[in-house]
């Protein structure tokens, strides 16, 4: 999609995946150092694999950020309330974007 096709260029390997479900998996299996998530997924939504991952590994420091069309109050209070660290609404402005996850990536 277009955020990989922007974040590849910028030294970033991407894994996408098909479904909320598929998302999850990947985290667990390939052990990323960032995950974005849409709060809006097939299968599972985005919400609820923040909060089935921060249940399951509760001492992980991975960061969680949202890219998502929701900019509503109520959704951004569900995504820190499941662990998310950031939440970012679509349209992304890319030049941000690479910011917010340069300042997780090094922390």
């Amino acid at each position: 999609g277009l955020l990989e096709a922007c974040l590849t260029p910028e030294g970033f390997a991407v894994f996408h995946a098909a479904d909320g479900v598929a998302a999850l998996e990947g985290v667990s299996r390939d052990l990323p150092d960032l995950v974005l998530l849409d709060v809006a997924m097939p299968g599972m939504d985005g919400i609820e694999i923040c909060r089935r991952h921060r249940k399951e590994y509760p001492s992980s420091t991975l960061p969680i950020v949202f890219v998502t069309a929701f900019h509503d109050r109520a959704a951004r209070l569900r995504g820190k309330e499941a662990g998310a660290d950031d939440f970012m609404t679509k349209p992304v402005d890319m030049d941000q974007l690479l910011d917010t996850l340069r300042v997780w990536l090094h922390r």
